[in-house]
This record gives structure tokens, sequence and C-alpha cells, in this order.
């Protein structure tokens, strides 16, 4: 099993902010999403083969609604390791509890986290969801956009860019994208675990803690240090803090990186460990200034370049020669990977 958050009424109580529901549950949510996957791949992919991948289940059991996932010998321990697992536990981690486990990846746009997030707002309005339903399934989404909306209110809170913009999912923010450097009535909501109409009485009933406000087109926004003083003044606000500690011993002598996204995913946690030990590191704005075509190490052109990856290296406190080589070898080891893939295909198709 992965280290998961400590959900014990001990953890909890050092704060005074709600957790409403637990992480055992929230992984029977994941659990219970991962068979609807499933009964939805059953259209596209050949039934022995998918039974194949899953384990040797009955596809004709799939198609009954109230057959669920521990009755077909589904467990959560199964995908626990997938993406999409341990991205829901590491904002459930940083949502609730304050502690980004590092599991997945930063909370950066464009990574993991905005998928997860982008299909749990898929899944809220689902028509496939509504359809299982009718014939008993049970899958129950909103733990899980909580989570994933949560997690986003507090990256923004604590200064970060936020993951996801939950256009269009919530009254007054229909159709608007997050402002810089404030919060919808939305996202104060879920950060003090009051309700949206709380909010507003905050904001417009004199008082001497009154929640202040900012109006930017017809939209009611709380300027984040007006929402951490807020906070802090409520019992509600929840420090945050990294428990990760992979970044700090990478030895690229040592270690060999088959796919860009390997890559990535080891420096990711090298810009982390810097950012938490040292004053003032700043990491991600000084690989900013190299002008990289991404910033996060997930471009070829980057990777292939010596001369941008050796002062890449310098920022990370890193070997230039064994950094440069180890993202050139990330590259070619993938390309070759897609061209042993489509030879083997070809020579499939060949024989038959």
């Amino acid at each position: 099993m992965q280290n998961t958050p400590d959900t014990t009424p001990v953890a909890v109580a050092q704060s005074s902010f709600p957790v409403p529901f637990t992480l055992e549950q929230l992984r029977e949510d994941i659990l219970n999403l991962y068979l609807l996957q499933l009964r939805v791949l059953c259209l596209f992919v050949d039934g022995k083969k998918l039974s194949e991948l899953v384990g040797g289940l009955d596809m004709r059991e799939l198609y009954d609604g109230y057959i669920q996932a521990r009755t077909f010998g589904l467990t959560y321990e199964a995908i626990q390791d997938s993406d999409f697992a341990k991205a829901m536990e590491q904002q459930y981690s940083f949502a609730f509890l304050g502690i980004d486990n590092n599991l997945c990846e930063p909370f950066f746009p464009d990574g993991v986290h905005t998928w997860v997030a982008a299909i749990m707002h898929d899944l809220k309005s689902s028509a496939t969801v509504d359809e299982w339903e009718q014939y008993g399934a049970e899958f129950d989404v909103s733990r899980c956009l909580h989570t994933c909306e949560l997690a986003n209110a507090r990256d923004i809170l604590e200064g970060g860019e936020g993951f996801y913009t939950f256009i269009g999912a919530w009254g007054d923010d229909k159709n608007k994208e997050q402002i810089e450097d404030a919060l919808t009535i939305h996202q104060m909501a879920l950060l003090s675990g009051m309700k949206e109409m709380s909010i507003r009485t905050e904001i417009s009933r004199p008082s001497a803690n009154k929640l202040t406000s900012t109006k930017e087109d017809r939209r009611t926004l709380v300027k984040i240090q007006d929402a951490k003083s807020w906070l802090i003044a409520k019992g509600r606000y929840l420090p945050v803090s990294v428990s990760d500690k992979r970044g700090e011993s990478l030895n690229l002598e040592k270690t060999s990186f088959r796919r860009i996204s390997d890559f990535a995913y080891a420096v990711s946690h090298r810009v982390l460990f810097l950012d938490e030990s040292r004053a003032e590191a700043k990491t991600i704005e000084k690989l900013m200034e190299l002008k990289m075509e991404d910033v996060h190490f997930k471009h070829r052109n980057d990777l292939l370049n010596a001369e941008l990856m050796a002062k890449a290296a310098t920022i990370l406190d890193l070997p230039a020669t064994f950094f440069v080589l180890r993202a050139k070898e990330a590259v070619l080891l993938q390309d070759l990977e897609e061209v042993s893939s489509e030879l083997a295909a070809a020579t499939k198709q060949d024989k038959s």
C-alpha cells in the first residue's frame, strides 16, 4: 500500500476545518468510477481483450448495473498506483489535511490534476452515469468533485495558479474564468467549510470580522490576503506543508529514464525539494527565465537542447553532464519504444 495521510480524529483535530468524508470513502468512489470506465470500455474493446486486461471478468455481468466492483473481485489495491488514484489521494491530503504528499505531481495547469478535475466536472452531469444508475449502478461523483475543487481553491489561496477552471459549474461563476489573486464565493465556501449563503452574509453583515470583497465584471470576489485573514480569524485556515523528500537525492549517474514523463516527474520533485529546503529558492521562476518551451521538462525539443539542459542543471544544482545525457536518453528511449511497438504491429498485420 502507498503511504497515505492519517485521517484519524487526532490528525484532523489540529484544525477546526471540517472533513466531511474519509479517505476510505473516497477510495470506494474511485473504485466505482473504475468500474464505470470498464463498462464504457466494453463498447470499444473486444470482450476477450478486456477480460484479459482486468483479470478474467465475465463481460456479460458488467452490463448488470446491480453488480458492484467488489463483487467482480475488483479492489482498490489493484488501481492505487494509477495516475488517477494517486492524483485524487494527493488532492484529498492537500484539500482536507493541508499536506501535499506528492503522490503524483505538482498542482500546475495542464498536468494530470487538470485532467482528473476535467473528468470529474464532466461526470457531474454525465448522461452515461444517469443511464447506468437507472439500471441499478451506484456512482457518487460528489466527493471526488468536492476534493478536486477544494484542492484547486487551496492551491490558489496559497499563491498557485490553480490546476483547473471550473467554468460554468456554479451559479455566479457561470462562464467565468479564474481571476488572478482572488477567490469566488463558491471557493470561499469550500475553503471555510460553510455554505455559499453564509459567505454572502459574512460579506454583507457589518461586523468586526467582516469579510472584505470586491466586484469584478458583476462577480463578487475575495482577494487572497483578505481570504486568508478572514479564514484565520474564523479558525478555518489550514496551514499547508510538503511531506515529500524524493527530490533531495537525484543520482543521475545511476538513475535511468525510459520516457519523457519519467524524467519530468523526477525533475518536478527536485524543484519541490529545492523550494522547500531553501529560502527564496523560486526555482520555477529561474527556469522560466531560460525561455523553455515547457518549464516542466515535457517538451522533447527542450530535452534535446544540450545547452539549455546544462543551464537548467545549474539551477537545479545537478551535474550538467549527466543531466544533459539523461534528458536525451529519455527522449531517445521513448522514441525507440514507440518504433518497436509500430514494428510489432506491422509484423502482426503482415502475418495476418
